[in-house]
Formats: structure tokens, C-alpha cells, sequence
């Protein structure tokens, strides 16, 4: 497979197996969602919504598709929250459910009026099997659980105190029932998502591995559920590996570095029997509010070779 490319300064990539679609998320200021068929190597649409996107005010930071619906959901939020680490939580946050079939949002939700404007920070989606989506906040950890027709949002795990500069879990992956979540303490931690509200579980990992700040974690399914990859922004790829994919306890295997200069990882992602890492500009992050920045290539790095390397040692 070629190098897939994209302009502007994506952050997320969900690639949905049953029609070969990939979503990227665009500039994160203008607010789009790509729509890339990595096998033709071409961008065969651009989603926009109205009053959020090209407005200078919001970025989406999160995709997700759900893989047996093939629906996708969106995280359309304020940046201000983020830029300010928690200080100034300013703006809506908006979850989406994008219908790729028929081209049109099933519904709209203003999660601001869940949170109150008391936590903010939301980047990252993961879905169980009944459909119902899970939205992960960073400042400080909340994960909101969305019904699967958007009729209700509850705080399914919101730990108390609520100090929005307390910067908390920054991942979520699901497999089956389970979603496992990564912290700013380098802790791995387990849910059940048939609980009526979130009780987190922590995972012990051996040995031991510190990271700074992860962006995203996936379970691929080349590998059963067995594989969890962190984002981690300021290095590459942390691979962890259960091998009865119960995830009681967890081997951290190693690192896949980024080779891409001056980029944050973002996101790893399967696409066909491959798994790749996406890298986003620094730089271009760096410039607010002033559109799709100058990186006019994007590649997403073939990292299968690697990974298979460390779980074969």
C-alpha cells in the first residue's frame, strides 16, 4: 500500500473495514472530517457542519466509527480549554452522529449541558456492543456514556474532586464489554461497560513503563484483543499485551518510536491486516485559529513489522 497523504493538521484517523472508508479528522480549526479510500489513495468526500466548522472557534478531536453500524461519531468542541490546560473551561462541547450512508448528522448533542461547564477536555470515543458511545474528558478524567439513539448522556465515571487542571486519562479502547483507559500517572485502567456507572479496575503492567501524555489507545483486532496501543505524543507507540485478552494484568512489551520530525502521535489504527501510526505537525498545531496550516503531505507510517517484532520476542 502506498503512503496515504492528507492536508492540513489531522489528529484522528478511523478506518471503518466494511466498505474500506477511512475518516480523518481534518485541521483541527476548520472542523471537518475527511472521507479517504486508503486504497485508491484518494479523498472521495469532506463532511462539514454548519455553525461549527470554518468558524475559527472549534476543532473536532475525536472519530470513532462504530463497526457494526458503520456510523460515525464526532467530538466538536471549543479549543480554549484545552490551550488553557483546565484554567478556562469557555465553550460548548458537541458530540455527533454522522450517517455515512445518507450524508446527514442523526443527531446533535451540546454535552456542556451535561457537564455544566465544570469539566471539559473531551478528545476520544470508544462504543460497546449495544451501540451506546463512550467519551472520554481529560480535564480532569469524566467519561460520558451516550445512549445509542443520542436520547441521554450521564457522567459514567466522573471521580471526585473535580479539578479541571488535573489533566486525567487521555485513551479508550473497547473490546467487547471491556474499555481500557490510560492516565497521566501511567496507569492502566479496566471497566465493564454493563455497569450502570463506571468502576474503574487498575491493571498492573510488568515491568513497569512511565509515559507523558497518551492521545489515544486501539485494540487492534489483527490481534484479538490481546494488543493495546498507546499514542504517546512526545514518542511513538507503547505496546501492551494480555494474553488471555482478560486484561487482569498486562506486559509492556516496548516502544515503536515516531519517525516523523517535529509531530505528535496521535492515533494507531488497522487498515486492511496493517497497522499504522499517525503523526500530526507540531508546528502547524502550533499556529491558532489560522486554518489548515502548510503541511501539505501526511503520511501514516506502516508499523506492522515492529509491533509483530515485539510480540514475537
Amino acid at each position: 500500500m502506498s503512503p496515504l497523504h492528507w492536508v492540513g493538521d489531522p489528529a484522528r484517523l478511523s478506518f471503518y473495514s466494511k466498505n474500506n472508508r477511512a475518516d480523518i479528522t481534518s485541521c483541527v480549526w476548520n472542523a471537518t472530517v475527511g472521507v479517504y479510500d486508503p486504497y485508491i489513495n484518494e479523498m472521495i468526500d469532506v463532511i462539514e457542519f454548519p455553525g461549527l466548522s470554518h468558524t475559527g472557534t472549534y476543532h473536532v478531536g475525536g472519530t470513532s466509527v462504530d463497526e457494526k453500524t458503520g456510523l460515525l461519531s464526532i467530538l466538536a468542541d471549543a479549543w480554549e480549554p484545552v490551550l488553557s490546560g483546565g484554567t478556562n473551561l469557555t465553550g460548548d462541547s458537541f458530540f455527533l452522529q454522522w450517517d455515512p450512508a445518507t450524508k446527514q448528522v442523526l443527531y446533535k448533542i451540546n454535552l456542556t449541558e451535561t457537564t455544566r461547564g465544570k469539566y471539559s477536555g473531551f478528545a476520544t470515543i470508544a462504543h460497546d456492543p449495544d451501540d451506546n458511545a463512550y467519551v472520554v474528558g481529560r480535564l480532569p478524567s469524566s467519561i460520558l456514556k451516550i445512549n445509542k439513539y443520542g436520547k441521554t448522556v450521564i457522567p459514567w465515571y466522573l471521580p471526585q474532586p473535580i479539578i479541571p487542571t488535573n489533566t486525567g486519562i487521555g485513551s479508550i479502547a473497547a473490546t467487547g464489554w471491556t474499555v481500557l483507559v490510560s492516565d497521566t500517572n501511567s496507569r492502566i485502567l479496566k471497566f465493564d461497560m454493563r455497569k450502570e456507572l463506571g468502576v474503574p479496575v487498575e491493571v498492573p503492567h510488568y515491568p513497569p513503563v512511565n509515559w507523558t501524555i497518551t492521545d489515544s489507545g486501539y485494540l487492534p483486532p489483527r490481534y484479538g484483543g490481546t494488543v493495546y496501543l498507546l499514542a504517546e505524543d512526545l514518542f511513538g507507540i507503547i505496546v501492551l499485551r494480555s494474553k488471555d485478552g482478560l486484561w487482569d494484568t498486562a506486559e509492556f512489551l516496548g516502544k515503536v518510536p515516531n519517525p516523523v520530525p517535529n509531530s505528535y502521535t496521535t492515533e494507531p489504527v488497522q487498515i486492511g491486516n496493517s497497522i499504522y501510526l499517525v503523526p500530526t505537525d507540531v508546528g502547524n498545531m502550533s499556529h491558532i485559529n489560522t486554518g489548515p496550516g502548510t503541511q501539505d503531505k501526511f503520511p501514516f507510517i506502516d508499523i506492522t513489522s515492529q509491533v509483530d517484532e515485539l510480540l514475537e520476542a
